[in-house]
């Protein structure tokens, strides 16, 4: 993303009528050039939910205009070609303007509160893991007494058959 606009510098912002009235434009055709930008990956610096201008945007706008007025291409074509000169000159000037100390206050504070829950999360998972794994080997170690057990009853189960087994030459005899 690249941004134009300078945000907190000491040049003189200009609102969107500010700037229509000084192009001699309607707003609505500053909101499409704005729109046209905005394709260009071209941001504007947004303050209370308003567009603001700097100089170097008011230029910017200039540019366009001129060069739609003797050029006569399409005003698509017209940014396409403004914009790869501001491009190549700079990639991004500033961003939009800081938090405010109170802002960043809170957000600390919010940052602070997630840390601590994140924490009690991880000993909750790990104490539940430790539960589970303990459960787990209480289980499988019953599991093996009980296939033990049922092993040694099964062989006394064939040793008591093997004794009650008749003979062979006994099956005659009745």
């Amino acid at each position: 993303m690249h941004i134009v606009s300078l945000g907190e510098s000491q040049e003189k912002i200009y609102s969107t009528a500010e700037v229509a009235k000084k192009l001699g434009i309607a707003t609505e055709t500053l909101r499409k050039y704005n729109t046209l930008f905005y394709a260009h990956d071209i941001r504007f610096t947004k303050e209370k939910g308003k567009i603001r201008y700097s100089e170097q945007d008011l230029e910017l706008m200039q540019q366009l205009q001129m060069l739609h007025a003797k050029s006569g291409m399409a005003l698509v074509d017209c940014v396409a070609e403004v914009t790869k000169h501001v491009l190549k000159e700079t990639d991004v000037i500033m961003a939009e303007p800081s938090h405010t100390p109170v802002e960043l206050q809170q957000l600390q504070q919010q940052v602070q509160l997630l840390e601590k829950d994140r924490e009690q999360f991880r000993e909750e998972l790990s104490s539940l893991k430790t539960y589970i794994d303990e459960k787990l080997e209480k289980r499988d170690q019953q599991l093996m007494e009980t296939v033990r057990e049922m092993q040694e009853q099964k062989g006394i189960l064939l040793e008591i058959k093997a004794t009650q087994k008749k003979k062979w030459w006994q099956f005659w005899l009745k």
